[in-house]
């Protein structure tokens, strides 16, 4: 079963939320989301952010939110088992830091694995959780190992890892050597020296305030349709065609990654598998408007596309640029 990357539905304001104050959270989940599902090289998807432990003991966003969950799926209930360990983390402060692993999984729909790295800044009184997401071609064995990897340096873990299901519920609370710091502890674990790279000159958090910008304009041109819809089709469209804004930028989605399988992929198979006049025709209209078509590969150089572009989208290869139809 196939998670969409972008579940709009998520993004309707909250209870006593403001438009406004749902736009700027959309933003930022809009942003973290394109930036660990972009077709790029694991390095230049790190999501950054930042939370803060307030004096109710919870986990608040930069807006001032409290963190809410979502319980409507088996993963929900497996990662906000998670999430709950990490707020009572940021507390009671149990480890330097604390490691949260998402293995991939075809139940879940999740095509490759995701490491949380927590960490924290200040006093009880004014306590910032700062943590970067990384995105990993990891199996599940593989996402085991680490994982007893790290909780070797802390006594504060199960004996026992377990299953990718348990691993997905049961952060790692990890204590690098004195000498080290977290991610100089983690080099030597996971070979990706590029990532390791940015982190250490902190460009990827540069790269998630440009792409918080890039994204603002996407979200409040569509924010209106998420509002208007009224069906899981309307929503899964909206998603779409913002991420065929973001492809106008050049920056393309993964059909599936690490958030889950992408909106215009969903509306696609929707599309082959014939689910209906409606649907198929509602599809084929979102598809082949004039803001917007599928495009297989570039026309300059073959360079496989296989996603909904909008006139004045450029190939991140040869810098061709699509003039529309």
């Amino acid at each position: 079963m196939e998670r969409l990357a972008l579940d709009t539905r998520n993004w309707l304001p909250k209870e006593d939320e403001l438009i406004g104050e749902a736009i700027e959270r959309t933003v930022e989940d809009f942003a973290a989301a394109s930036i660990e599902q972009r077709e790029s090289p694991p390095e230049e998807r790190i999501n950054t952010g930042v939370l803060y432990l307030n004096e109710d003991g919870h986990l608040y966003d930069t807006l001032g939110n409290k963190v809410k969950l979502r319980w409507d799926t088996k993963s929900d209930y497996l990662e906000n088992h998670g999430f709950l360990i990490i707020e009572r983390w940021a507390r009671e402060k149990q480890s330097k830091n604390l490691a949260w692993i998402s293995p991939p999984s075809s139940e879940f729909g999740y095509s490759e694995a995701r490491l949380m790295v927590y960490e924290t800044k200040g006093d009880n009184g004014n306590t910032e959780v700062l943590y970067r997401a990384f995105c990993l071609p990891y199996s599940e064995s593989e996402c085991a190992n680490l994982a007893k990897e790290i909780a070797s340096t802390s006594d504060k873990n199960f004996a026992e890892v377990g299953s990718s299901n348990k691993l997905r519920a049961s952060p790692v609370f990890f204590n690098p050597p004195e000498s080290l710091t977290w991610f100089e502890y983690l080099e030597g674990l996971i070979d990706e020296p590029k990532i390791w790279e940015k982190v250490r000159g902190a460009d990827d958090i540069r790269a998630k305030e440009e792409m918080k910008r890039l994204a603002k304009p996407v979200v409040e041109k569509y924010y209106n349709l998420i509002l208007a819809a009224e069906r899981a089709y309307d929503y899964m469209t909206a998603g779409a065609m913002m991420e065929a804004e973001l492809a106008a930028s050049g920056i393309l989605l993964q059909a599936s990654g690490s958030c889950g399988i992408s909106n215009q992929e969903a509306l696609k198979s929707l599309q082959d598998a014939n689910l209906g006049i409606f649907d198929k025709t509602f599809a084929q209209a979102i598809i082949s408007s004039e803001s917007a078509k599928h495009v297989v590969s570039c026309g300059n150089c073959g360079t496989p596309i296989n996603s909904v572009i909008s006139a004045g989208y450029r190939c991140h290869s040869c810098g061709g640029t699509y003039e529309g139809c």
